[in-house]
């Protein structure tokens, strides 16, 4: 299972056997395993052969064995039965190719069998056939282990007078009609007519395929003949090169040798005649032969090492500690290969980089610099529960289908959660996945990871988090330990989305909230779908309720985008709109998005106007109000922010930067606010002649800003500040604007241009913008804006508190539509509090 989907393409057909008896058994749960197994095949095939442009896949055979064991034709139309109503619905189902009994020109006994079955059963019940058969009558015919839903079915779709009797001869017709697969004895072979006309029905695909009737040149295929009759397992392609010219290569002078040849590889590649990848690292090589190849030398590795024990395991045991760790741990030491690999050391660097590549294995970053090179081995993971998931914790699902339709549900994104029509889990997805994720939390120094086949326990950074394969439900689940789940669902839909697109194309990943009804049913919810809904306002329909977008904001508030007023900050924006000064603050709240701080591992609460601001509300009121409860302000003083102020005086209107400016300054002073870290910027260009971000104070441009009062912007500071409870300071009247710009960057800032790499190299490009976060600007300023945050000490809390820093809490007014936050006064006063703290 690990390598199977190599070799599975397009360009073929595909049989899925399964025991007829299983289907019979009167155990519900090995009948449910059987379906489970014809499912897995049918949503495998299909991901792997269907195309986009068609929505069609590679035809399919579903066969029956053990007919000598199951003989009964009755019993076989039953297993039928059963198929269609579970399967019906199945993508893939289309493209099952049916058994029709009666068009078989290789089994002419069927009718017979089924007729003198029919006799048999009728003079036991003492009928001719003239009678009629009533439901109980039919259900008998198909004995005890029958589902009698399933026999009404078929006695319905007889009776089309509706009058509860069918006649022997509607009955004999309606038993040999087309079977949805094929019942054949194994103990006959080809003596067996089912088994000629599964013949005949490949024959027929195969003659009606397209890549069959591809016409390609004969010298291609004595090419490829003369590859196979080297006897080699790999050839370099200088060599299948040599071989082509020798058959005649090549065939058009425009396109030459080389390029003819690879198209040649690609052809039989698809074809699965042999292996050829056109990546850089593995062009240079043909293997002629890709299971003596690949698998042989894999399955030393990836076996049942207690079942197996070949001359290379039972030297590669003498290695303790190594053995040990490979059959125990799933983790495979590179010494180990030298061993186990002994019959395959001209290739082995060959044989690890595949293994690598297709997920086999996964390389292990090295605990000690002198320690041998390991691998995890997914396969080899047991099975095994980690830790007990506690109630309460955040947790969310991701589903999987090919199915195009599968959002568009009659509730559009959602699901019921016992309800899996549509949902697939590929038997190695988990183990690619973890393969990827365990790469990144090494590379983010994320805790040691604990491991099992269905289970992975890891960090990225700070970010502890559980997968979990539900193979039941068909799903992952993710259970996030800390408060702010966004960055690691962010980066692990993008690992899932990563193995996606190399392997399995065709198949979709769906975030999925759980959400309990107020009838207590369980439904999972689609991410986007909720976010979409709450960002509009808008309820949705779950089952049978109407649930408010303000419950779903509620229930699911952690794992939604952070965008309603609130009566404290951690972080607040200040900034002139315009394209680069937007970009930075948009990236980079972006980034503390996803961050956490505190023990507790909490979401950082940034205010950033374009999030938070509502429409039909007083903007300015609503952003110095956030600015007041707000422990670190973070404005952006640049080039762009200064233009509009260098033509202020006295009478101007009101600047709302200037005001925010002015308002920080006095929060600063009342120590209402706790820390500022201006980021600075200088003129930004995109002349490749220049340096991306300039110096700001080149050609010191403060000394530019008029030393006047803007006394409207002044007013509204102290209006604000006066019907909140916050005393003015004595400077606040006779504040200019050169005094303000000035005084706020005397606080330790972030200056753009000086941002520089280890080796003290400017780590900005010189392109545009775009470029820029290539080079970390945005993480820089990023991890800036969270050092300053985290150095904030901590102070005892009186009451209800904001973020936390020790701010004085704000209260929201009861009865508020969401987001109308009140900044009031507690008793006692806010100034009383801050002399209390300090």
């Amino acid at each position: 299972y690990a390598l199977f989907h190599l070799f599975i393409t397009r360009y073929g057909m595909f049989a899925v056997l399964f025991n007829m008896e299983e289907l019979m058994s009167g155990d519900t749960a090995v009948r449910a395993e059987c379906l489970d197994f014809i499912e897995f095949w049918l949503s495998t095939i299909y991901l792997h052969t269907s195309q986009a442009s068609s929505e069609s896949c590679s035809p399919i055979l579903i066969v029956g064995t053990h007919k000598d064991k199951v003989s009964n034709p009755l019993h076989h139309l039953f297993i039928s039965r059963i198929l269609d109503d579970k399967f019906r619905d199945h993508i893939a189902w289309p493209h099952v190719q049916v058994y029709q009994q009666n068009d078989s020109l290789f089994a002419p006994s069927i009718a017979e069998d089924t007729e003198l079955l029919m006799k048999k059963l009728f003079h036991s019940m003492d009928l001719d056939q003239s009678s009629t058969l009533e439901p109980s009558e039919v259900e008998a015919c198909f004995g005890a282990d029958a589902d009698p839903s399933l026999v009404q079915q078929f006695f319905s779709f007889i009776d089309l007078d509706r009058d509860g009797k069918i006649s022997f001869t509607d009955f004999r017709a309606a038993c040999t009609q087309a079977l949805s697969f094929f019942p054949v004895d194994n103990t006959l072979g080809h003596v067996d007519p089912v088994i000629p006309h599964i013949l005949s029905v490949i024959e027929k695909i195969a003659l009606n395929s397209d890549y069959i009737q591809q016409r390609v040149p004969f010298a291609w295929i004595k090419c490829l003949d003369s590859i196979k009759q080297t006897g080699q397992d790999v050839l370099l392609l200088s060599q299948v090169e040599k071989i082509a010219s020798e058959c005649g290569l090549p065939l058009s002078r425009k396109l030459g040798l080389s390029r003819e040849v690879c198209g040649m590889l690609e052809h039989f590649h698809h074809l699965g005649k042999l292996m050829h990848h056109n990546e850089t690292s593995l062009r240079d090589f043909v293997i002629a032969r890709p299971v003596d190849f690949l698998i042989r030398p894999a399955t030393q590795v990836v076996c049942e090492h207690d079942l197996h024990r070949t001359a290379q395991q039972t030297e590669a045991r003498r290695l303790t500690r190594e053995w040990k760790s490979l059959t125990q741990q799933a983790v495979l030491s590179k010494k180990l290969l030298p061993i186990l690999w002994k019959e395959y050391q001209d290739r082995s660097a060959l044989l690890e980089h595949l293994c690598v590549k297709f997920g086999i294995f996964i390389p292990l970053k090295p605990e000690q610099s002198d320690e041998a090179m390991s691998f995890l081995v997914p396969t080899l993971l047991r099975e095994e529960t980690l830790s007990p998931v506690a109630d309460g914790v955040l947790n969310c699902f991701l589903l999987f289908s090919s199915d195009p339709d599968f959002l568009q549900q009659e509730q559009r994104g959602v699901w019921r959660r016992e309800d899996l029509a549509g949902r697939f889990v590929p038997n190695s997805l988990f183990g690619s996945v973890i393969g990827q994720a365990i790469a990144w939390s090494q590379s983010t120094g994320g805790a040691q990871q604990k491991l099992s086949k269905t289970e992975a326990m890891m960090a990225f950074g700070k970010h502890k988090f559980l997968l979990q394969e539900l193979k039941e439900e068909k799903c992952f689940r993710l259970v996030i330990f800390v408060q702010n789940p966004k960055n690691i669902l962010a980066r692990l839909t993008s690992i899932v989305q990563n193995v996606l697109d190399k392997t399995m194309p065709r198949l979709r990943c769906y975030t999925a909230l759980s959400f309990a009804s107020g009838g207590g049913d369980r439904f999972f919810l689609d991410y986007q779908v909720v976010c979409d809904k709450v960002r509009e306002q808008e309820g949705m329909w779950i089952g049978s309720d109407h649930v408010e977008w303000t419950e779903l904001r509620k229930e699911l508030g952690e794992w939604l985008p952070s965008n309603a007023l609130l009566s404290s900050y951690d972080v607040f924006f200040s900034y002139r709109q315009g394209d680069f000064d937007s970009e930075v603050v948009q990236k980079v709240y972006d980034i503390l998005s996803y961050d956490v701080v505190g023990e507790e591992g909490r979401r950082l609460e940034i205010f950033y106007d374009q999030v938070r601001l509502k429409a039909g509300r007083r903007f300015d009121l609503d952003f110095m109000k956030a600015m007041a409860c707000t422990s670190l302000a973070v404005p952006l003083v640049s080039s762009h922010a200064l233009a509009r102020m260098f033509s202020l005086n006295e009478g101007s209107a009101e600047d709302h930067v200037l005001m925010e400016w002015c308002l920080i300054l006095e929060l600063q002073l009342s120590g209402q606010l706790r820390s500022c870290l201006p980021v600075i910027i200088g003129p930004v260009s995109s002349d490749l002649d220049r340096d991306p971000i300039g110096n700001f104070f080149a050609d010191d441009p403060l000394a530019r800003l008029p030393d006047i009062v803007p006394r409207r912007t002044v007013e509204e500071v102290k209006k604000f500040m006066s019907n909140n409870n916050l005393v003015p300071s004595a400077q606040l009247e006779e504040r200019t604007v050169r005094s303000i710009v000035k005084e706020l960057t005397k606080n330790l800032a972030v200056l753009t241009w000086t941002l520089a790499d280890s080796h003290g190299q400017s780590v900005l490009p010189r392109s545009d913008t775009h470029a820029r976060e290539l080079f970390g600007l945005f993480e820089q300023v990023a991890k800036s804006v969270i050092k300053a945050y985290e150095a904030i000490p901590v102070q005892p809390q009186v009451g209800k508190t904001g973020g936390d820093r020790g701010l004085p809490a704000l209260e929201v007014d009861e009865g508020s539509t969401p987001g109308d936050t009140r900044l009031k006064a507690k008793e006692p006063s806010v100034q009383e509090l801050m002399e209390e703290i300090n």
